[in-house]
């Protein structure tokens, strides 16, 4: 809406909408755990106490996880109490991206057709980036939480809800059955 109205996106404002609802209580439970850690004289997570809150404030913690090695099934091992943040952390990654990503697409695509066909494409190769990742390891734990092998389904998602936002009733529950298959299709490979 904003960009069919001014002709442009706000994306800082954007992004303090975004801070502005996730950052204090985040803050809080990071306080109180590391308060609980460090009083339970361990500050120690899967991918280390510090590591894990550092993770959580700048919201990599998958990817922190991921170079220390403590992939996503060692979380199951013990009670790590930031084990939670690496998925928060790839829905904020896309957050940062997702708008940059709309911005171009409105501006380079003039068709709603047209953006809706790129998404599915970047969709598909993500998808099948996803797939080869998988068959040359041992740990999916890559796949599991890289932002990129992830962003599949949040750009189904979107794009799932930008056709649907642009079109009357009837015509956006055709739509949506027109996209669904193509979802189900990368979702099932």
């Amino acid at each position: 809406n904003e960009y069919r109205t001014s002709g442009h996106i706000d994306l800082v404002e954007f992004w303090r909408r975004r801070a502005r609802r996730l950052l204090p209580a985040m803050i809080v439970v990071i306080c109180f755990v590391a308060l609980a850690e460090r009083t339970s004289g361990t500050l120690d997570g899967p991918a280390g106490g510090r590591r894990d809150v550092i993770g959580a404030l700048t919201y990599t913690s998958n990817w922190l996880r991921l170079d220390s090695g403590s992939g996503y099934w060692r979380q199951f091992e013990g009670p790590g109490l930031l084990d939670h943040m690496w998925s928060l952390a790839i829905e904020e990654q896309f957050y940062v991206d997702w708008p940059v990503v709309e911005f171009g697409l409105l501006r380079l695509v003039r068709s709603n057709i047209g953006r809706a066909v790129v998404l599915g494409l970047a969709s598909c190769g993500l998808g099948l980036w996803a797939l080869r990742l998988f068959s040359t390891t041992a740990d999916a734990s890559r796949v599991y939480m890289g932002t990129d092998t992830r962003a599949v389904a949040l750009l189904l998602g979107a794009t799932a809800a930008a056709i649907a936002h642009r079109r009357t009733r009837r015509s956006r529950n055709l739509a949506l059955r027109f996209a669904a298959l193509p979802a189900f299709l990368v979702l099932a490979m």
